[in-house]
């Protein structure tokens, strides 16, 4: 039964807006339905990491200067990454459709946009 409960808060979690929900939809409507679901593959990798982590080491880390510091330092990404997606006066906000990045790129962002997602540690290591 714990397990259908963790299951049904992480669903409703994941489904809320947020930096993941955001990446996979403007990488969807900017490259199309491959690069969505590279993305959604990005955010479900960092998924199961923040799950591993929380099982884990989670909680004594997160109550540590190293916890602090990743805090810190996902919060700097956060900022990087409102700052990248800011509008600029004039200029389109997604590149023109024939400039499609790789696979690769995609993923890693996503990835990246996961991992460094403040809320997303916080929510695995409380529920843990």
């Amino acid at each position: 039964m714990e397990e259908l409960i963790f299951a049904g808060i992480l669903l409703l979690s994941q489904a809320s807006p947020g930096p993941d929900q955001a990446f996979v939809t403007r990488s969807t409507l900017a490259y199309g339905f491959g690069a969505g679901v590279m993305a959604a593959l990005g955010i479900g990798t960092g998924v199961v990491a923040h799950a591993a982590l929380a099982c884990t080491v989670g909680a004594s880390v997160f109550h540590s200067p190293l916890g602090l510091a990743l805090f810190c330092l996902a919060s700097c990404w956060m900022l990087y990454l409102a700052w990248k997606i800011w509008p600029r006066g004039g200029k389109p906000s997604v590149p023109a459709g024939d400039s499609l990045p790789p696979a690769s790129s995609i993923y890693r962002d996503a990835l990246l946009t996961n991992l460094m997602n403040p809320k997303a540690t916080f929510f695995f290591v409380a529920l843990s």
